[in-house]
């Protein structure tokens, strides 16, 4: 199998990330190529993996339509708000979830002003 038909049976099996990273390594010097053919085929499983993930995230962000396009370092934290960066950060990584824990947040719906986070 030459190199135009690999990279046509990639793109046949939808198998974009591979196709992708494939062509980029093709592209490279002999000296930066991988020297296994091991780990040729493991950076192409992952290329394929970072790239059905992306796209899955994606996909689920479309769908889910979102009102606005935010990241947790948008957050307005200040005493104002009753919410600091350190909050913010402890309900970031979700350990909440994995313990069980609860957590109720009052305030006015959509005012962005909790009056206090019991967790």
């Amino acid at each position: 199998m030459n190199t135009n038909s690999t990279l046509e049976k990639l793109r046949q099996l939808k198998l974009y990330g591979m196709l992708e990273n494939y062509n980029a390594v093709i592209n490279l010097p002999v000296q930066q190529q991988p020297e296994t053919m091991h780990h040729l085929v493991a950076l192409l499983a992952q290329a394929e993996d970072e790239y059905r993930n992306h796209h899955r995230t994606q996909r689920q962000l479309r769908r889910s339509k979102l009102r606005y396009d935010a990241t947790l370092e948008e957050v307005i934290c200040g005493s104002k708000r009753n919410l600091s960066k350190e909050t913010i950060i402890t309900l970031s990584d979700c350990s909440y979830v994995k313990k069980g824990t609860n957590i109720l947040i009052c305030g006015s719906t959509g005012s962005g002003y909790a009056k206090q986070m019991v967790m």
